[in-house]
């Protein structure tokens, strides 16, 4: 009677812990799926139309820059650092749509990423570059806006809404990740034509849609 006892006993094992490892996959599957949704929301996936995330650092003349200092203009905020190679066509860019629509009420921002302040006020002065930079401290500002490498930039409109910019593959985000250069991601001529119209009556063109 041992053997027929070690038989039923034996049977049953497997056919109690196949339920059991298909319960524990689903419930690993699950958690991995909450961990991705979360990654997701902490790096704040950005849509056309959307507010803009909070942003606010001093840039290196100590003067500080944020939502609140910026409401009603339109923001070109750009994220770059001293060891990026596309950031240098792309720096000559910036500071070129500075000097022509800064004076037409355009606030062209740069935040240096995960950078040292020398390294990073070297690269402004061999750049020639006068616009307004700082240093993301703390990866603060990118965290916020979902960086996922340098160079990335946004354009806000004077409601602090995001802007769709047009890109190079015919599609329009929210967000430009890659640089603004001649061949790039997103052409200067297409950047120009959008900062216009956003900087024209109203400040708010088709781009502030999806």
């Amino acid at each position: 009677m041992a053997p027929q006892a070690e038989s039923v006993q034996g049977g049953g094992g497997p056919t109690l812990a196949r339920p059991l490892l298909v319960l524990v996959f689903i419930a690993g599957l699950a958690l991995l799926t909450a961990l991705a949704l979360g990654l997701n929301r902490r790096q704040g996936h950005l849509a056309p139309g959307d507010p803009a995330p909070e942003f606010s650092f001093r840039d290196f003349d100590g003067t500080q820059h944020d939502l609140g200092s910026t409401a009603g203009q339109v923001v070109l905020l750009n994220f770059w650092a001293s060891w990026c190679v596309e950031c240098v066509p792309e720096s000559a860019e910036l500071e070129a749509l500075w000097q022509e629509l800064g004076p037409k009420g355009l606030v062209v921002l740069g935040l240096a990423y995960t950078d040292t302040e020398p390294e990073a006020r070297a690269y402004l002065q061999a750049h020639g570059l006068s616009f307004p930079n700082g240093m993301d401290r703390g990866a603060a500002v990118s965290t916020r806006y979902g960086l996922t490498g340098v160079p990335e930039s946004v354009v806000i409109d004077r409601a602090g809404r995001l802007v769709a910019v047009p890109h190079a593959d015919g599609t329009r985000k929210a967000k430009v990740v890659g640089a603004i250069a001649p061949g790039a991601v997103v052409e200067p001529a297409a950047m120009r034509t959008l900062l216009e119209d956003l900087l024209g009556e109203g400040g708010s063109p088709e781009g502030g849609a999806p």
